[in-house]
């Protein structure tokens, strides 16, 4: 028999739908390596310094006049539930929890404590992204903290009940979309959003909304907003779970019901038997690439994310850990001390006092990040100590309008990089304070307002104390 008349081997048969994933993930990585070359690679993370002005720019080009609208639309249904005893101010909770607390982020690493899960029996707070997903491993968030006015009520949040988890709890604020205000039926909780200097959330949501006594000086995404969160309900210390801000996401499980027409939008029966579905695997987001101080990829977008949340700790100063599983080789989070999921579930978030950071320790190691990025956080004095966790912090930037303070920002920068003891540091920080104060004060005096400031926020108690660049974006 001649080699063209022998018999070919059958084609081993591949699922359709394997082989289109294989193909898809194969393209994936090919576009990433791709966008790798064309990337101009910063050889650290402190060459790139984040600046809040564009930023801040487009969030109230997009988000203000949307959540002006949201706050109108929202104003009946909210006096009314108020009236009934169906919401409450966030105030009412503080300081009335306590203990660990994972705070969930949307990067591959929360992937990894998801089949342990159950097995965790502290407080986890979240996003609306992340609901669904941890109902579907045996753990239902204990709150969750709604802040992008766009979601209205997120495939995240779909789960087989709500009723199931009644000690769940849903934060939000009047600017958010109507559906997910008018959707959520459980125990519901409001607060505000502050943005300085702007007056609508300054002083028209407090007149409006006078039962909602304390506002949060919100940052750029989602998590800052959440170690607020655990900050005012007392838990501490927490843990950053998928908080990697890299260029990878987690894998999100929903609950897919029957859907009809109602009012004309195709909304999902809430009577109807569905399935728990998870979404394909995400491809890595390649825009505008940066590799970060540890070698990992992150992009633009992330690591001001990142530097969001180290403003919001050098606020809260609550004793932070990166829990660390497979897919934390992925994220850029290295400056906090580290816990993996075994020990985690093991002590349940305690008996790690041996790694806490003292207080000045604490406000270092974050300024120095911060420092690093061009952001100055400096400490205004309460009570004539300019350390003092009841004193205002204002965030500087280099690009900042008050010019003559780029000087003495520099040597601030400077200074921080030499070994500062603490006396000397606390001097430099007074005389800085006071020669930032009497510019804020003059500017105030140039605009009719009270130099001290003192007929502000006088309606509701502030959840932050800070302001500045790069505080007012969401």
């Amino acid at each position: 028999m001649s080699n063209t008349q022998k018999k070919r081997k059958p084609k081993r048969h591949v699922d359709p739908q394997i082989q289109a994933r294989i193909n898809k993930e194969k393209a994936q990585a090919a576009q990433l390596e791709k966008a790798k070359q064309k990337v101009v690679i910063f050889p650290s993370e402190n060459k790139f310094q984040p600046r809040s002005s564009p930023f801040n720019a487009a969030v109230k080009a997009r988000n203000v006049p949307n959540e002006i609208r949201n706050s109108y639309i929202n104003y009946q249904h909210i006096q009314r539930e108020f009236q009934q005893k169906k919401a409450q101010c966030v105030g009412t909770l503080m300081g009335k929890a306590g203990g660990p607390c994972l705070i969930i982020g949307s990067g591959p690493s929360f992937d990894d404590i998801l089949p342990v899960l159950h097995k965790w029996e502290g407080a986890i707070i979240c996003s609306p992204s992340h609901a669904s997903t941890l109902v579907k491993w045996g753990n239902a968030p204990d709150v969750i903290v709604a802040l992008d006015y766009r979601s209205d009520f997120p495939h995240g949040m779909y789960v087989d009940d709500w009723r199931k988890y009644p000690e769940t709890k849903l934060f939000l604020h009047p600017c958010c979309n109507q559906h997910i205000v008018q959707a959520w039926k459980w125990s519901k909780y409001y607060y505000r959003t502050l943005k300085p200097e702007d007056e609508f959330y300054d002083r028209i949501l407090p007149i409006a909304y006078p039962q909602i006594k304390v506002h949060m000086l919100v940052f750029s995404c989602s998590i800052p907003s959440q170690i607020g969160m655990a900050k005012l309900l007392g838990y501490e210390p927490i843990f950053l779970v998928g908080c990697d801000f890299s260029i990878y996401r987690f894998r999100k499980w929903e609950y897919k019901r029957q859907k009809a027409k109602i009012f004309g939008k195709e909304l999902p029966l809430p009577w109807s038997k569905g399935e728990w579905i998870q979404a394909a695997k995400p491809g890595p987001d390649v825009t505008n690439l940066i590799q970060a101080d540890n070698g990992q990829w992150s992009n633009r977008i992330q690591l001001f994310y990142k530097r969001s949340m180290f403003m919001g700790l050098r606020l809260d100063r609550l004793q932070t850990f990166s829990v660390i599983g497979e897919n934390s080789k992925y994220s850029v989070i290295y400056e906090f001390p580290t816990v993996t999921i075994e020990e985690l579930i093991r002590d349940q978030g305690w008996k790690l006092e041996h790694k806490y950071w003292t207080p000045e320790q604490m406000v270092r190691n974050l300024e120095r990040y911060l420092c690093g990025q061009e952001s100055f956080p400096i400490p205004m004095v309460y009570k004539g100590q300019a350390d003092s966790e009841d004193a205002d912090v204002h965030f500087i930037e280099l690009d900042d309008p008050d010019k003559h303070l780029l000087p003495v920002l520099m040597k601030y920068r400077e200074q921080f990089n030499l070994a500062l003891d603490p006396e000397e540091k606390a001097k430099y920080l007074l005389g800085l304070r006071d020669e930032y104060q009497e510019k804020q004060k003059a500017m105030r005096e140039a605009h009719g307002l009270d130099p001290e400031g003192k007929e502000e926020r006088k309606v509701s108690s502030p959840l932050r104390r800070g302001g500045g660049d790069g505080s007012d974006g969401k």
